[in-house]
């Protein structure tokens, strides 16, 4: 039905569902192409996607991949606070750097995915306000379903626990450039 597909769809969207889920499917598409031969000359991956690059190449193993990304997912979701949102904007980082200054945006540029695309994080009201401010001055924007403002200081207690695991986390020599 359209509300079970629905309350399916909300779930992955939870990022302590979507990490692990992103992690096994880009993992297991991986090993698929491997059975075709078709292997890597280098792996690259950008926030999560690394420790799934890190995989690929050998570096760690399946079951440090998905013991870590079931605890970066947790971490990053905290304990049902309000953990912000994210915002692309269809500009640059020299149109935007004034528009978060003058505007007096308390939200970070997270994320350059092009020379013409930016993704900006913050509170929900901050991100709010930031998609105002761009449609006033006419960028386009999309709020993201996230489930929080990743890459920004919102998620700093999450990146000080994380980094406590992949210290006690095994490493192995990568079998190709990371």
């Amino acid at each position: 039905t359209g509300e079970a597909r629905q309350a399916h769809e909300d779930r992955l969207r939870r990022t302590d569902f979507a990490q692990p889920a992103l992690g096994a499917i880009e993992w297991g598409m991986s090993k698929i192409l491997g059975r075709f031969g078709i292997r890597p000359d280098a792996v690259c991956g950008h926030s999560y996607g690394e420790l799934v690059a890190l995989s690929v190449a050998g570096v760690l193993d399946e079951s440090t991949l998905m013991g870590l990304s079931r605890l970066r997912g947790r971490l990053m979701a905290g304990d049902g606070e309000d953990r912000g949102a994210m915002l692309a904007v269809k500009a640059s980082p020299a149109d935007l750097a004034p528009l978060i200054t003058e505007s007096r945006l308390d939200v970070v540029l997270a994320n350059l995915n092009s020379p013409s695309q930016c993704v900006l994080s913050g509170s929900h009201e901050a991100i709010d306000r930031a998609a105002e401010a761009c449609k006033a001055l006419g960028f386009a924007s999309t709020k993201l379903q996230v489930s929080g403002a990743f890459h920004s200081p919102l998620m700093a207690d999450a990146a000080e626990s994380m980094r406590s695991a992949i210290e006690a986390s095994a490493f192995a020599g990568p079998q190709f450039p990371v």
